[in-house]
């Protein structure tokens, strides 16, 4: 994940990061998975960012603003939103993402070195309609980063005709 619009998760130079793509699959992305997804507006760029909200839900268009708007998530479409609000082009400009267009699920950050972790899923209670209270909503289960990643490495099918095709670049 490259570009300003996901710090602090991941650094604006870019971050190497572990995708699996069972969680597409089989519809199990959930609100505050950071997801790899194709561009609404350029389908040859391939864009990273947090869900916010899914089917049904409704989202806060602008979490910045006096006046907060909110919106309900279509069918079969998520509100994607980077985690740097101020520096992010994401659902509060293109509306909500089809899920089709939906590839994989971020699930651990590799490079840098140091900063080698799982990547979680939280939603700021800026995007949501209720709960003003939490600042975040996490789902830190405490394990290594190692260890999850052994797992997650045991547990992802690996997509060889994805490998053999030539990449879009990955802009967030």
């Amino acid at each position: 994940c490259v570009g300003p619009s996901m710090i602090p998760t991941f650094n604006a130079q870019g971050d190497v990061v572990v995708t699996e793509k069972l969680s597409v699959r089989f519809d199990k992305l959930s609100k505050g998975d950071v997801v790899v997804a194709v561009s609404p507006k350029d389908c040859s760029q391939l864009i990273c960012k947090r869900i916010i909200g899914m089917p049904g839900d409704r989202v806060c268009v602008n979490p910045d603003g006096s006046h907060r708007r909110f919106r309900t998530v279509p069918r079969n479409h998520v509100w994607l939103q980077g985690d740097n609000l101020r520096n992010s082009t994401d659902s509060r400009v293109y509306g909500p993402v089809s899920l089709s267009l939906v590839k994989s699920r971020v699930a651990f950050k590799l490079w840098p070195p140091n900063e080698m972790r799982r990547v979680h899923s939280f939603v700021s209670s800026a995007a949501l309609p209720r709960e003003p209270d939490s600042d975040l909503l996490s789902d830190d289960q405490g394990a290594t980063p190692t260890d999850e990643l052994r797992q997650t490495i045991d547990s992802v099918l690996l997509d060889s005709a994805a490998s053999n095709s030539a990449a879009p670049s990955l802009t967030t």
